[in-house]
């Protein structure tokens, strides 16, 4: 029997599509057929597909004029200028979801009269890599509150905001959260605006915010800025990044997941004093954090539903994982980066009673033998999710034994807001 490619369903089609490269998804795909050409302008396909060029600009702008059906575009790894910017602008009007790096932004806005997108839900503007003399020079020609107010105006369906690397002034927030107070969901920006004032006061209008991300900058920020925060109730996820010092978490009593990311100070002490406040905590998530040490782990049993931990780049050991065990509830369990885990840590862990999901880092192990034997794992249920595994056959053994095994991409995405794309 023959396969024609007119043979195959809308539904198989769109979950093979989904799975391709976006270069093939312009370039190749449509012109196999008219079948697939019917199929490849299906919405939900360009829903699901996020478009990250790391190539030239002139091969980005004939992609983008290729792609008229594209929802979400991230162009922070992208060596771009005013004119890609443009092109997209043009031929993509049905963009939702942009990431783009903050500079190339305002030099489009500073140049066009137009609006970019009025269709934006999702955008994230992220630092960009110029030279410092290029930096210096945008930053004192480009006002502070031209993004802000540039996107209270122009951008009406504007739900989540990524903006921690760019500084704002109170008069500038106060005019883009008067006009976002009811759309706004999600909101990242720096916790002091340029004249000192703390934002948490000036987010209170925003009824439907539940997620913050806030990032310090070099300590300024102490526990009588946060005091507004009690009053943001519909605060369910918050990120803090490079805080020197964990402030009063009774101002957000209402956080389910919680991010302690980029040097924020984190010990047993500071679990001991605001356990009590998060009685509804149920992810915890480290990200660089040199002062969590193996005995605060031991701490974490005071959450009492806590079910999720992910601790990237720390110093913790074998010991500090035994403390993890005290957790009842935990179901989740992220390793990334952690250089002094051994062999024996992983086989330990691989015996949590409750743990479903396992995400372990084989990078520092690639000089030790894994000797992982089925017997090693008791907890059958568990599902193995391996980073920087360079044999992608070496768990095929577990696998036979009805062992979920996973090998994950190496590339890890960054921490905060940008998970929405």
């Amino acid at each position: 029997m023959n396969v024609r490619p007119e043979m195959f369903p809308a539904e198989i089609l769109l979950k093979i599509f989904s799975y391709c490269s976006h270069d093939d998804l312009v370039r190749r795909i449509p012109f196999v057929c008219r079948w697939w050409q019917e199929v490849w302008k299906h919405r939900t396909l360009w829903r699901c597909n996020v478009y990250r060029p790391n190539f030239d600009r002139r091969r980005v702008k004939n992609i983008l004029k290729l792609s008229p059906q594209l929802h979400a575009i991230d162009l922070s790894t992208c060596n771009l200028n005013v004119s890609v910017v443009e092109t997209m602008v043009q031929c993509c009007q049905d963009i939702q979801q942009l990431c783009i790096p903050i500079y190339t932004f305002l030099d489009y806005v500073r140049s066009k009269d137009t609006p970019i997108f009025s269709n934006i839900k999702v955008l994230i503007l992220t630092q960009e890599e110029r030279s410092g003399n290029a930096l210096k020079y945008l930053a004192d020609n480009l006002p502070s509150g031209i993004t802000l107010k540039y996107l209270a105006d122009n951008l009406p369906n504007l739900e989540h905001l990524e903006l921690l690397s760019h500084y704002c002034s109170k008069a500038d927030l106060t005019y883009f959260l008067e006009r976002k107070k009811h759309k706004l969901r999600t909101l990242a920006l720096r916790c002091l605006t340029t004249d000192g004032y703390c934002v948490i006061p000036l987010l209170l209008v925003c009824t439907n915010l539940n997620t913050l991300s806030l990032r310090n900058f070099c300590d300024k920020v102490s526990d009588g800025h946060l005091e507004g925060g009690l009053q943001l109730r519909n605060i369910s996820s918050l990120a803090l990044l490079y805080f020197g010092s964990l402030p009063e978490f009774s101002y957000f009593p209402n956080v389910v997941e919680l991010q302690l990311h980029y040097y924020t100070v984190a010990h047993g002490d500071s679990f001991r004093s605001f356990a009590i406040n998060f009685p509804l905590l149920r992810k915890l998530s480290f990200d660089r954090s040199p002062s969590l040490d193996d005995s605060s782990l031991g701490n974490l049993h005071y959450f009492q539903k806590l079910t999720s931990v992910s601790i990237v780049s720390n110093r913790i050991t074998d010991r500090g994982m035994q403390q993890l065990e005290s957790v009842p509830g935990l179901t989740y369990l992220d390793l990334y980066n952690c250089s002094k885990l051994t062999v024996e840590c992983l086989k330990l862990i691989c015996n949590f009673r409750n743990l479903q999901v396992l995400k372990f880092d084989l990078w520092y192990l690639r000089k030790t033998r894994i000797d992982l034997k089925v017997s090693d794992i008791k907890n059958r249920g568990l599902h193995l999710m391996f980073y920087r595994c360079r044999d992608v056959t070496k768990f095929d053994y577990l696998r036979e034994q009805n062992i979920r095994v996973t090998i994950l991409d190496d590339k890890r995405k960054a921490l905060g807001c940008s998970k929405l794309l």
